[in-house]
Parts: structure tokens; sequence; C-alpha cells
């Protein structure tokens, strides 16, 4: 187990042969829950209109064969029911399209989430292509949309999946949110028409991310992760 303090932060790194309880081991090092709890006293909600998403990866999923390439859904399967453990009921797990839609058929986020097992009904899926709306944005990306499941979160979390990638050389928590871009066609509106990391840090500025996990219990190097 590798564990640092960051000012109030803590980056925690455990490894295990099991997934699960190396998830557990991470969220109790790394002080998740106290983190959580600060941000619910802090909204003045209650814990049923608390709303807590959750952004995994599983936009390139090709096969089940290969793992390697998407956020493993018993891992948020865990996350949640420790949320609802302690009262926390509105929880979503949001993806979005790309560009994969243009060459293939289903790749709509709820169609990719079912093949690669994302099943349970402890939280609501949302496809933010689908949930676009228009939002001004004080950076360069400056007109454009954003998720609304994304803009009126409480409580943001990005679930990443370890592996590399050939245009952003990795992907990790930070590069993940990449991924909440409603556009389907991302090459073309964030790599060629505009800047994917500028992009990004546009997002992140406006509306940030409250916590990271990283699933690297199977992880990937090679072109998009496989």
């Amino acid at each position: 187990m590798y564990k640092r303090d960051i000012s109030k932060s803590v980056i925690a790194s455990v490894k295990d042969d099991d997934k699960l309880r190396a998830l557990q081991e991470v969220m109790e090092y790394s002080n998740f829950f106290d983190n959580l709890d600060e941000s619910f006293k802090k909204s003045g909600k209650d814990k049923n209109t608390f709303t807590i998403v959750i952004k995994p990866n599983f936009m390139v999923f090709l096969t089940k064969k290969d793992p390697s390439s998407y956020t493993d859904p018993e891992l948020i399967d865990f996350l949640v029911g420790k949320l609802l453990e302690r009262g926390y009921t509105r929880i979503y797990v949001v993806e979005s399209q790309n560009v994969l839609g243009k060459w293939y058929t289903n790749r709509d986020v709820k169609t990719v989430a079912l093949a690669c097992g994302y099943k349970s009904k402890n939280y609501n899926l949302i496809d933010l292509t689908l949930d676009a709306i228009p939002h001004k944005f004080n950076g360069q990306l400056g007109q454009h949309y954003i998720g609304k499941t994304w803009k009126e979160a409480d409580y943001r979390i990005s679930f990443a999946k370890n592996k590399t990638h050939p245009a952003n050389k990795y992907t990790l928590a930070t590069k993940n949110i990449f991924g909440v871009t409603t556009c389907e066609n991302k090459y073309y509106e964030y790599h060629k028409l505009r800047e994917w990391d500028t992009t990004t840090i546009d997002i992140l500025k406006e509306f940030p991310v409250h916590f990271g996990f990283i699933d690297a219990f199977i992880s990937a190097d090679g072109a998009f992760g496989f």
C-alpha cells in the first residue's frame, strides 16, 4: 500500500489480488468518505436531494474478452453500494457518445454500458450526449454544451481506467473528464476544431471533480488502450 498526504487530500494506491478489497482500502486510506461528507454538509441539502455523479470510462469497449479498456462495472457497483449504505441515494453514472458511433451501430451509451456489464438498478445511467444543454464557458471552449446532469451535480467522481492513449499519452482521472464532452465526433470537435486539453481544463474549471479513482486492476498499453 502506498499513501501520501497532499494538503487535505490523500493519495492512496493499494495492490491486492481482490479488486473489491483493494477499492475498499483505497476509500479508507484516501479519506474518501470524509471528503464526501464534508461536501454534503456544505451543500445544505438532505441526502435524498444531494446528487452524486460518477464518470467511468467505457465508451471504447469492444469486447468483454478484453476488460483492460474500460472501468470495471463491478467496481462501480461496489462504490455505489457503499454510497447507499451511508444514505446517499441520488446517484448517477454518466458517459457520452464518441466517434466510434460514426463507424459502428448501437454505440449509444446505454447499449455499450449494458454490453460491458453496467446493469445495476442502484444508479441512473445518463447519456451526456442526449443530456446536453447550452452553456457559456469562460475559457476557449466558449459557447458550447454540457450534460445537464454533470452541470447540476453536487459531487463529481472521476473513475478512470489505467491505460495509454495514442493522442493523449495516457488516460487517468483528469483525461477521463474529456469524456464528458457531449459531441459524438470528438476527434473533429475537440482535436481538429479545438484542442482536447484546453477543452478538458475549461470543463474542470467550471465543473470541478471532487474525487478521483483509477481502476488499475487490469491495465492496458497500446492504441486506445487495447
